[in-house]
């Protein structure tokens, strides 16, 4: 299995804000991965508990990187991508501060780029927080390896090969976080490449770097701002007036009404604050896309310009090496 080897370069980026408490499994459970040919990249986006000290004695293999002022997860993502672009990277993962993993992970997905080679990303199968008891009885899985080709995967763990992101570019950094990997999803199958997703299980805390009331809110706030966001971008006006007529059913309706959608993450952020809060995350998603309307354009065209470039450059290298063969 050509890929399943030490040839293969795998940057492992992994963002972190106040995640102490997350690091303290996370890492272990990194630690006992069975591909050997990677490195961790642990970018911290301005923590302010004691993460950094606690890697440094417990991780020094760990590369960390730190941001100078607050770029949220996409920003943090890309500081550890454009690193390990320039460092000789042949994959990145992006993995969550607040996950467990299965000792093989790497080498599944490697497997897979290997066997489909316009695979753009890899991802794997969330087990959320209250039914870890499922993580650890699906271990029998690892020999069953089953995949498809989605549209979307949760976003705590997945891998792309390099070329992709020299590819396509980076992640939005205006989502700040929730909603950049949906927004990057979207544009690798504009692009053309597949999102493959495997039964291989990852367990996910969830919302690790968010503990406190204020941050929870300001996921809230993000979330709202960023559904209207993705479709004022992505998509035509219909899509836009049927986001906006969700997110306002979010705002509006009782949580109640939603019981039977509670265990659906976003659904839970949505709808889990009062009225009062939920009309000002809806009234600050309208105002803020309405301003920002033509810079949210013009971020559609820069990439969507950046992806034909690139597409031709790839074509003129193909071109030229099959020429030397």
């Amino acid at each position: 299995m050509q890929t399943a080897g030490n040839s293969a370069n795998v940057f492992v980026v992994i963002p972190n804000q106040n995640g102490i408490n997350h690091l303290s499994y996370s890492l272990p459970s990194l630690a006992k991965s069975t591909y050997l040919n990677y490195q961790i990249l642990l970018v911290d986006d301005l923590s302010t508990d004691d993460s950094l000290n606690f890697v440094g004695m417990h991780y020094p293999g760990v590369k960390v990187l730190t941001n100078d002022r607050a770029r949220g997860f996409a920003g943090a993502v890309n500081t550890g991508i454009a690193y390990a672009l320039a460092h000789g990277a042949d994959y990145i993962a992006i993995y969550n501060n607040d996950i467990k993993v299965m000792p093989r992970w790497m080498e599944i997905a490697l497997d897979i780029f290997h066997k489909q080679s316009n695979a753009g990303l890899v991802g794997y199968t969330e087990i959320r927080r209250e039914k870890e008891i499922l993580f650890y009885n699906s271990k029998n899985l690892i020999d069953k390896i089953e995949y498809k080709n989605v549209i979307a995967l949760p976003g705590c763990l997945y891998l792309c090969p390099a070329r992709v992101f020299r590819h396509i570019g980076l992640f939005d950094e205006e989502y700040f976080m929730y909603g950049e990997d949906n927004d990057y999803f979207h544009r690798l199958m504009e692009a053309g490449y597949l999102i493959i997703q495997t039964n291989a299980p990852v367990w996910h805390y969830g919302e690790g770097s968010s503990g406190s009331l204020e941050m929870q809110r300001l996921i809230t706030i993000c979330i709202y701002r960023n559904l209207l966001r993705f479709a004022v971008k992505n998509c035509d006006f219909y899509q836009i007036i049927l986001t906006l007529a969700k997110i306002t059913g979010y705002a509006l309706l009782p949580r109640w009404f939603w019981r039977n959608k509670l265990d659906n993450g976003s659904v839970n952020r949505l709808v889990r604050f009062n009225f009062g809060f939920r009309c000002k995350c809806l009234i600050n998603s309208v105002l803020f896309n309405m301003v920002n309307v033509q810079a949210t354009k013009r971020a559609k065209l820069k990439e969507q310009e950046w992806i034909r470039g690139h597409s031709d450059a790839l074509a003129s290298h193909r071109t030229a090496e099959g020429c030397r063969l």
